[in-house]
């Protein structure tokens, strides 16, 4: 028999909900689900026209053009209109509109009765980056829609999927002008209705023109009750899927009452950045953050005047808070906020946190005189939903403390982006260093130098990679501690991302509109590359699913066997080149069936191939590496150089049998930095670079056997288990003993279950009679689907927490269970988390998967007087059960290091 655990007044931090509010939301549907009326809604009832004849002629003749009372669908007026054409020509008549970036999203209609079949709805699509030498404007590429069927009866034509179209008829403008089109930033500010020509006079009635994909202004303000009938007016538009500015707003087609209140638009005192590189803000002086070559600083708190002003004067732009509500109704927003790129609308965890978001969003919407400014949001939850508040998705997690491999990382990154509507932009979150708590742990609990506290050049790297693959228009770096600390942590981590800023530089116009082409695959399972493509240039992106360097304390060297990709979908006739910030070489390369193979002697070297058919895309790569070489190299000499300097007063302290090689390899860390500041001394950059290269590849390998060897784990690890093997039982006293065998026992403790209502998901929490590991029971969690299955659980359906036990200042506490988990748990890549609130997420157990029951040990020190309350939280499908909970004080540091586990990472948590 088993028995039924039910829910509990909830206690934990990471999500309370109240059941009423859940239910409303069920019921009646998110807050924001204005957003998903039409931006623009013109029943065509103003004073004047809105449709004008494009090409009045001889042929085409606009017989009677003017408006009607008594037929309208919508509202009061229809526009009417009397044409005649000849039968091999067609009339079109022209409707303004904002201007509309062409993306996915986008989604046009007309209603209209005409009194022939066949009346189309088209747009112009303004082609900003190409010029049409006929006219001296930007080119211009018409695409259509659909049309009508039927005579005399109101129908709906509509115009989507503007993406697809454009590049259709692209293609086909490319042969016909023989010039090549650039269609990144294309935008529309033209519909069109093409009326084909029967040689009679015929009559045409429109009465609605709606435009969706992008967000609504209100006339009213949701902080006052609407006044009635306001749903029939709408004020402009804010065209939120632009990842740039959105440029001038027309108004011609919008009601006089709200032309009157439109407001001045800013223009940017600098050219917003296309791919933005974005750095956490600690106080550093903006000066400092610019020579890294950093885009845009990122603030918790609104930004004052004085900060405004001095990022502009540096070409910077800031993300951060909005001002209060009433400051944004005074109209606090002014010109002096021209450095603002993008509102930072907070994290999604909680229902308040959406209805906030969206309340916010909307003030914003209706007085930030700036329509393209920027809105982000991080969706803990939500993520849907997020999409539909805010112009840009933010999406990450604190990966550096995680016992996370980069295959898992990138299906995390891939599902949240699957939540998010189709084509949102999002920017990708990177770790720098360890969060404060998870440093706090390994500092004091690691027995040797905090080297692996911050990331490596090669882990940024590999994120870079990750992030191009899955198309973030955006890089927002974390950063817990300043950039300008006079120590050498600080120092090698300004350098790391400074190179790093360098290198995406480097391929930013790929990333800004390349198009995902194809998979290269290589002779190596763990290396693949993504291909990305924009026109006739072509740019493979290596990704190295496992780490060049092992998590044991042995040194490993990279393979000297040749390396090779096939690349599918690559013209013969490209040439090919190695690209890095500091130089540019050609690749052995061949055409064999099935693409092009490119060949390198040994291990893929840290860069970028580039295929091409166009001499200027690599005369503007070349340009730039001959700007940054220099720099790029001796950047990464000083990073080898200030790794080496760390590690020196360390040596002498080394008695492990696997670190026999540290010397030898120590003197050839310095042999390369030699060579290569002789090097640069000759104006031998490109060599020299290679040598600065070789000098960091030797130091990942050094640093192994003096990274710390308790702590968490601080590289991507390949294990999958999060479990250490069976451990004796300590004679450390206990502070919290759970053996789930009574219910009642249970809450009166404080034990807790939190239940978060999903859709299609059921839920359950149970004392499971099901072979415990010791007593008659064990604790159950359970989550199955309602229906299909769902591919991806945004978060945990299910947990349960602990009562708080009290912990003091300069104790050890160790945590241990068991836990058995006999299908791998599916829809996440977390499995059952076991959470303690001094490591908090970042430091967390997954496990996916054990078979039989299998112990886990948590060990944390406790830097303050505190409280420790324990969470298991089931995130994916399936049933998770756990047993022999115990939270033990260790007397001292010399019993922890005697209960030492084994080798496994995650055992040294």
């Amino acid at each position: 028999m088993q028995l039924e655990f039910p829910s509990l007044p909830p206690c934990h931090e990471i999500a309370l909900f109240g059941f009423v509010s859940l239910c409303l939301v069920l019921v009646n549907g998110y807050p924001d689900q204005a957003a998903a009326r039409p931006a623009l809604v013109d029943n065509l009832d103003r004073p004047t026209l809105a449709f004008r004849l494009k090409q009045q002629s001889s042929e085409v003749k606009l017989i009677e053009h003017g408006q009607v009372t008594g037929l309208a669908q919508f509202g009061l007026k229809t526009e009417r209109v009397r044409l005649q054409s000849p039968v091999s020509n067609s009339a079109m008549l022209s409707y303004q509109i904002p201007k509309a970036p062409a993306i996915g999203e986008l989604r046009m209609s007309f209603v209209v009765m005409s009194s022939c079949p066949g009346v189309r709805l088209a747009a112009n699509v303004t082609l900003p980056r190409t010029n049409n030498p006929a006219t001296s404007t930007s080119y211009q590429v018409m695409v259509t829609g659909t049309s009508t069927t039927q005579v005399g009866v109101w129908q709906h034509i509509t115009l989507d999927r503007l993406p697809e179209r454009l590049a259709r008829q692209a293609r086909v403008a490319r042969l016909q002008t023989n010039n090549p089109l650039d269609e990144r930033g294309a935008y529309v500010q033209e519909l069109l209705l093409i009326v084909p020509g029967t040689g009679k006079p015929e009559e045409l009635l429109v009465d609605r023109v709606e435009v969706e994909g992008v967000l609504q202004t209100t006339q009213d303000n949701s902080d006052r009750q609407p006044s009635p009938g306001f749903a029939s007016q709408r004020a402009p538009i804010d065209f939120v899927n632009s990842p740039g500015r959105a440029g001038t707003l027309g108004s011609s087609n919008a009601d006089q009452s709200i032309q009157s209140n439109h407001s001045v638009i800013q223009e940017p005192a600098h050219e917003l950045p296309q791919v933005p590189r974005i750095i956490q803000w600690q106080g550093e002086s903006f000066d400092s953050l610019a020579k890294l070559d950093f885009d845009a600083i990122a603030m918790k708190r609104p930004a004052t005047l004085q900060e405004m002003a001095d990022a502009r004067a540096l070409g910077l732009f800031l993300v951060c808070p909005p001002p209060t509500p009433d400051e944004i109704r005074a109209g606090k927003i002014t010109d002096a906020y021209s450095s603002v790129m993008a509102w930072d609308l907070g994290s999604l965890v909680t229902t308040h946190d959406l209805k906030s978001a969206t309340f916010i969003k909307g003030l914003l919407t209706r007085h930030d005189p700036d329509i393209g400014r920027l809105t982000i949001i991080r969706p803990n939850q939500y993520v849907h939903e997020a999409s539909r508040i805010a112009n840009v998705v933010l999406i990450g997690r604190d990966t550096l403390a995680a016992d996370l491999s980069l295959n898992d990382y990138a299906t995390w990154l891939t599902g949240r982006k699957r939540l998010a509507r189709p084509g949102t932009p999002i920017w990708i979150q990177i770790d720098t260093e360890l969060p404060p708590g998870a440093s706090t742990q390994q500092t004091m609990l690691a027995t040797t130098g905090k080297y692996a506290a911050v990331t490596s050049q090669q882990r940024l790297a590999t994120q870079v990679a990750l992030a191009a693959t899955l198309k973030s228009q955006g890089f927002y770096f974390t950063s817990h501690t300043s950039l300008t600390a006079k120590n050498v942590v600080a120092r090698n981590r300004a350098l790391a991302m400074e190179l790093t800023n360098l290198r995406i530089g480097l391929i930013k116009p790929w990333l800004a509109s390349g198009k995902l082409l194809s998979t290269a695959r290589s002779n190596s399972r763990q290396l693949t590359a993504t291909v990305l493509q924009v026109e006739r240039s072509y740019l493979l992106v290596p990704i190295h699913w496992q780490p060049e360097i092992a998590t044991s304390h042995e040194p490993r060297f990279r393979s000297q066997e040749q390396t090779t990709f096939l690349v599918p979908g690559v013209p013969e006739s490209c040439e090919v080149y190695f690209l890095t910030p500091a130089g540019a070489s050609t690749i052995r390369h061949r055409r064999v069936t099935g693409g092009i193979r490119i060949m390198f002697d040994s291990h893929v070297p840290d860069g970028f191939v580039l295929f091409t058919e166009d001499g200027h895309a690599f005369s503007g790569v070349a340009r730039y590496i001959q700007r940054h070489s220099n720099r790029t190299t001796q950047r990464t000499r000083d990073l080898a150089s200030n790794r080496l300097q760390r590690i020196l007063p360390q040596v002498g302290a080394l008695t492990s049998p696997g670190t026999t090689n540290i010397r030898p390899l120590i003197h050839s860390t310095q042999v390369l930095i030699g060579q290569c500041d002789a090097l640069l001394a000759q104006r031998n950059i490109e060599v020299a670079y290679q040598r600065a290269v070789a000098a960091n590849t030797m130091m990942d390998q050094l640093e192994i056997a003096f990274a710390p060897t308790a702590g968490h784990p601080t590289s991507w690890s390949t294990s999958t288990g999060a479990y250490a093997p069976k451990i004796p039982e300590a004679n450390a006293p206990k502070i919290l003993e759970a053996n789930f065998e009574n219910l009642t026992e249970l809450q009166q403790t404080g034990w807790r279950h939190h239940r978060l209502l999903t859709v299609g998901l059921e839920s359950a929490v149970r004392l499971s009679p099901e072979e415990p590991y010791q007593g008659s029971y064990c604790l159950e969690l359970e989550v199955q689907p309602a229906g299909p299955a769902p591919l991806v659980v945004a978060t945990a359906p299910v947990w349960v927490s602990s009562p708080p036990v009290p912990v003091h200042v300069g104790e050890k506490v160790e945590v241990r269970g068991m836990v058995r988990v006999s299908n791998k748990l599916v829809g996440s890549v977390d499995g059952l988390q076991i959470i303690d609130s001094l490591g908090g997420m970042p430091l967390a157990l997954r496990i996916q998967q054990t078979n039989s029951w299998k112990p886990f040990r948590i060990v944390r020190t406790i830097p303050a007087d505190t409280e420790l309350t324990l969470t298991f939280a089931l995130t994916g499908l399936g049933k998770a059960q756990i047993d022999a909970v115990t939270v033990s004080r260790l007397p001292n540091a010399s019993s922890l290091s005697a209960r030492q586990p084994s080798k496994s990472p995650s055992s040294a948590r």
